[in-house]
């Protein structure tokens, strides 16, 4: 659901009827212009009366204008044992602003956020949807949230989605002055301060007439360009545990306190682990052996308790039980690490819609994961601990140059994770494949698949046969193509790196017409669509990948036939990548070899056009076919 909806409130008691000022007809042009839905009013008011208690209250009216728009006119808010949602109503109406439906508590829909992964978990989540057919609709909704913690004052966006417009929007935060509000502000003024009568300083945020965002392909994310007021106090406490957050420093010390007592391994397992590492001397393998029996003896579940969604179970726990979540997980492997002599380091990190973003203003909101660090010289060792299967010290393409807060008591400090580089992530794929007179194939293919491009395995690795032979069929899209074997291996005694070996046939590879069979130059590469270039880009152009892909290509040539015609070599270097494609020819043997590298990194937007003129010119080699004849 769109965060749009997630801070509870209510500052207005919903009317008997829904005031005419609410037309449709009466939302300015430049509002319902590439809109899909506009915000006629949303009020959001938040008092942190103290450490441990705020209350967060929200009116809302939205004019949904079609289909496309109903997200926005869903409501959806999160609840758990820190906090409880004390009221929530609203009302439906179709175009007329005749009540198409009151809402009351009973018809939102209050159930449990249990995955099929957690055993320990009391979040909740209340949600309605909006089953009107006919647009527009006009919708509001009004619910008071309280929170028994000051840990987690609520973001505002008042513009949370694309096409969405806002005709008015403001926000009012108390707060007393001895715990005052700190916050950071993207594309949205300063507010107004005022003090009212019972000594709390007020913060008040207005905006009006925000227009529509339409989505660009290769764009930032969504939050750095929209306006938003990201804030918190310098105090909380939560679960009994006081801590400050005026710097990632402080936080950091808050969660270093709740980690303190929990490297509890029994005697028996730190005998055991300095019996598994004794006769290693390098520090990569002693980790390695660690991880890996850390790995064979647990499993991740989501633990989602009070503070137990921040602390995590004791190590005795998960040497005990055999499961844990991110925490706990990273808690015991920390353990068998210090059992051993080896430094590591706790980090929270942001996956998903997360990322830490600000190096002067901390949060948790920031944050939704965590991995270890091991300290390895000038390479450090980063560590996923929730799979069973995950590589040695792999480094995704998500987390490659992301910052982490690094918790090490009065030392904690954020680090950033080394940037990839695209002569590291790289894949190189062989491919052997024997034509025949008609144009039918029988082949063979290795690709191999090095750091961070080892993740376009996973998805097969971690699936049966079965689901192995779907996805690779939806990845390579070569008509009539049938494999007779699919086999993957992963390898992180070294560096991360995996193989795929499939031998295939395809009736009508090469297309025939006459004496003539046209060949696809590079089938098994194909990009996505390339997206078209426009007049006037708005936004920054945002590539956050970089990687290196090669392939070769080696095609014996039926009896009888010879080359008429072969694409040119093609080479083509500039600030977004390069592209490099050649055809040689060894006695009956024909081979294409291809290589891409895309670069990661951030552009003006006037460098849109640029970017899409070099993926179309890549797009229109990889299309080109190769001619043979028959003599």
């Amino acid at each position: 659901m769109k965060k749009l909806f997630s801070l509870a409130f209510a500052v207005f008691l919903l009317s008997n009827v829904v005031y005419p000022q609410w037309k449709s007809s009466d939302i300015p042009d430049s509002l319902k212009r590439n809109a899909d839905a506009v915000i006629r009013r949303l009020a959001t008011d938040i008092k942190i009366i103290g450490l441990n208690k705020v209350i967060v209250s929200e009116n809302i009216v939205v004019t949904v204008l079609n289909e496309q728009g109903k997200i926005y006119g869903n409501f959806s808010e999160y609840y758990d044992k820190d906090s409880r949602i004390e009221y929530v109503k609203g009302v439906v109406c179709d175009d007329h602003l005749e009540v198409v439906k009151r809402l009351k508590r009973s018809d939102f829909k209050d159930q449990s956020m249990v995955a099929d992964y957690s055993i320990y978990e009391d979040n909740r989540i209340i949600t309605y949807e909006v089953f009107q057919t006919s647009y527009p609709f006009t919708v509001e909704y009004e619910c008071r949230k309280v929170l028994n913690t000051a840990m987690f004052i609520p973001s505002w966006y008042p513009q949370s989605g694309y096409r969405l417009g806002v005709e008015k929007a403001n926000m009012k935060v108390s707060c007393i002055d001895s715990n005052p509000l700190i916050y950071k502000l993207m594309n949205i003024d300063k507010p107004s301060k005022t003090v009212d009568e019972n000594g709390f300083d007020v913060f008040l945020w207005d905006v009006s007439n925000l227009k529509p965002i339409e989505k660009e392909p290769y764009s930032p994310s969504f939050y750095e360009f929209a306006p938003a007021v990201i804030q918190s106090v310098t105090s909380f406490t939560l679960g009994g545990f006081y801590g400050h957050m005026d710097s990632w420093k402080s936080y950091g010390q808050w969660l270093h306190s709740l980690k303190l007592g929990r490297s509890d391994l029994s005697i028996e397992a730190q005998t055991k682990v300095q019996e598994l590492v004794k006769n290693e001397t390098i520090l990569r393998n002693k980790v390695q052996l660690i991880y890996k029996y850390m790995q064979s003896h647990t499993r991740y579940v989501s633990i989602q308790l009070g503070v137990g969604g921040w602390q995590p179970f004791p190590a005795s726990s998960v040497e005990k039980n055999g499961y844990g979540d991110c925490k706990a997980l990273v808690n015991y492997t920390y353990s068998l690490l210090k059992a051993a002599g080896i430094k590591s380091f706790y980090c929270p990190i942001g996956v998903g819609d997360r990322k830490i973003i600000f190096d002067d203003f901390p949060g948790a909101g920031q944050t939704n994961h965590i991995i270890l660090c091991v300290p390895n010289g000038v390479d450090s060792l980063w560590l996923e601990c929730t799979s069973q299967q995950y590589p040695f010290a792999f480094i995704s393409h998500e987390f490659q140059n992301q910052k982490v807060l690094l918790v090490d008591g009065d030392s904690s400090r954020l680090v950033r994770i080394p940037r990839g580089v695209a002569e590291k992530n790289v894949q190189t794929r062989l491919v052997n494949i024997k034509l025949d007179s008609i144009g039918n194939a029988e082949g063979r293919m290795v690709t191999k698949e090095y750091s961070a491009e080892l993740e376009n395995l996973f998805p097969e690795v971690w699936s049966n046969k079965k689901d192995q032979a779907e996805i690779v069929q939806r990845k390579y899209r070569i008509p009539g193509i049938i494999y007779s074997s699919i086999e993957y291996q992963l390898d992180d005694n070294s560096e991360p790196t995996g193989n795929e070996r499939i031998s295939f046939k395809v009736n009508g590879y090469a297309s025939q017409t006459g004496r003539r069979l046209f060949i696809p130059f590079n089938p098994f590469s194909q990009g996505s669509t390339v997206p078209v270039k426009v007049k006037r880009r708005l936004r920054d152009v945002e590539i956050d990948e970089c990687f290196t892909h090669i392939d070769t290509i080696t095609y014996n040539i039926p009896k009888g036939f010879t080359i008429e015609y072969s694409p040119k070599p093609k080479s083509i270097s500039g600030l977004f990548g390069s592209y490099n494609s050649i055809v040689n020819v060894d006695g009956d043997k024909l081979i294409t070899i291809r290589k891409y590298t895309q670069n990661r990194g951030k552009y003006p937007a006037k460098e849109y056009n640029n970017f899409i003129d070099f993926l179309l010119e890549v797009s229109k080699q990889d299309k080109q076919s190769l001619v043979l004849v028959n003599k």
